[in-house]
């Protein structure tokens, strides 16, 4: 919602990849399940009492979004990387992804980009990108709208 976007801190830069194989897939699947039930969802009335069907109702309305998400591990280089890492640590490459996370979420174009979720091990969150105080700020609004609504 509201163009947010997220960041998955992990414990390795293994563990990055692994994320990054394991979102992509859930996303797929989600976009296979969607446009199979497509028209289901569509031509009955839902069940307000069932969270997966109103999930699913919500995200079908949302999904050329979802089928365009892009994640993107960001990880540092070290001398002994496998060659499947190279993707993920060139400087250049990471920080085009940077600044296309910082866009607000959203299809390619007009100040808005697909890519939903930076995977870190740790190395973004005190870096000079500015994404610490992004994220601080973001999580600093949420804490603020959920002590404020009590």
């Amino acid at each position: 919602p509201d163009g947010f976007k997220g960041m998955v801190v992990a414990t390795s830069r293994e563990a990055c990849l692994r994320y990054l194989r394991a979102l992509t897939a859930a996303r797929d699947e989600l976009v296979a399940e969607l446009e199979q039930r497509q028209s289901d969802l569509a031509d009955r009335p839902g069940d307000p009492f069932d969270p997966d069907e109103s999930f699913l109702r919500v995200a079908g309305g949302q999904i050329d979004l979802i089928r365009g998400l892009d994640f993107a591990p960001v990880i540092s280089e070290d001398h002994n990387d496998p060659p499947n890492y190279a993707e993920w640590t060139d400087k250049a490459t990471q920080q085009e992804r940077i600044d296309r996370f910082k866009l607000p979420l959203g299809p390619a174009g007009e100040g808005r980009d697909p890519l939903g979720l930076l995977i870190v091990k740790s190395m973004l969150l005190g870096r000079a990108s500015g994404l610490g105080r992004t994220v601080s700020k973001v999580l600093r609004k949420a804490l603020s709208a959920t002590s404020n609504s009590r």
